[in-house]
């Protein structure tokens, strides 16, 4: 009886840090993954912005 009531405790003790660490797991890969993809965005604007500029200097 009491070896479940240990276990009941500690399941109740560690269920909020596990939740916790997952949701900041989630989050994290989001925030990563938001960053990477405004990385690659920005990248590709950058690109396209400074060939339109080139092809528009070469014309004009």
């Amino acid at each position: 009886m009491s070896s479940s009531r240990h276990i009941y405790y500690v399941a109740r003790e560690m269920f909020p840090a596990c939740l916790l660490a997952g949701v900041g797991m989630v989050v994290a890969g989001c925030y990563i993954d938001m960053l990477k993809s405004s990385v690659w965005s920005s990248l590709i604007i950058y690109i396209f912005v400074g060939h339109f500029n080139f092809e528009r200097g070469k014309y004009f």
